[in-house]
């Protein structure tokens, strides 16, 4: 059966750290230790590989985490980088689903870091109909 590539775009456009004044973006909104919680559907069943590009500003540590579905992702989430940067990550097989999804970003709290997330897409191939 044929599949097709189809994406959903995710605004966070969060600061996330443990000081809000850390980060001279005063357009941002500081959110704490976590992101906000966010969702996107996936109208098709979601099949093979796919993976995640994350917008992030101004990473200091690599021990950060995001969560897809409750799941926390293995491996290396963001390198450590000043400025703006975008990161691929792998997504294990079977982690989106179809319907309602959720991501979020949270801080390693062991760290001063402060940094923010821009926007996140998602891509998944699907079986066309």
């Amino acid at each position: 059966m044929a599949t097709r590539g189809n994406f959903a775009l995710v605004p966070f456009g969060e600061h996330i750290g443990d000081n809000a004044t850390d980060l001279d973006l005063p357009t941002v909104p500081f959110v704490g230790n976590q992101s906000t919680l966010k969702s996107f559907n996936i109208e098709g069943h979601p099949v093979n590989s796919s993976y995640i590009l994350v917008q992030t500003y101004d990473v200091d540590v690599e021990s950060h985490e995001i969560f897809v579905n409750g799941m926390p992702l293995t491996g290396l989430n963001f390198p450590e980088h000043s400025g703006w940067e975008t990161w691929m990550v792998a997504l294990k097989e079977g982690l989106l689903k179809q319907g309602m999804n959720t991501i979020q970003i949270v801080r390693d709290t062991r760290t001063t870091d402060d940094f923010i997330v821009g926007n996140v897409v998602i891509h998944w191939q699907e079986y066309v109909p």
